[in-house]
């Protein structure tokens, strides 16, 4: 069923997370082929993304600094309820396939 290719049994957060984890990469890579230098220790993927010299369209803006905060909120969560309102199938397909596109 394809419901399932985001889902890590009941949680999408595996998806959003794995997106997050996968742009940063990319980025980081862009600014070590550019600048011959190691980025910096950052999530921040709004500011990788100015540091790797990136245009972005505003889509791709809004997706970034989304996946930026729900990294910070994933990785040291301090509310659950917050967390469950990302949690949704909808939330983590949107999601794969804007990442989708920008890594086209």
């Amino acid at each position: 069923m394809r419901r399932n290719h985001c889902a890590v049994g009941d949680s999408f957060l595996h998806c959003q997370l794995g997106c997050q984890q996968a742009l940063e990469k990319l980025l980081k890579g862009i600014i070590v082929a550019t600048t011959r230098q190691m980025p910096l220790r950052v999530h921040n993927l709004v500011r990788l993304a100015a540091l790797a010299g990136l245009t972005l369209y505003a889509e791709q803006e809004k997706l970034l600094s989304q996946l930026s905060l729900q990294y910070v909120e994933l990785r040291y969560p301090d509310e659950l309820e917050a967390i469950g309102e990302i949690n949704r199938f909808e939330t983590a397909e949107l999601c794969l396939q804007q990442t989708q596109e920008i890594f086209r």
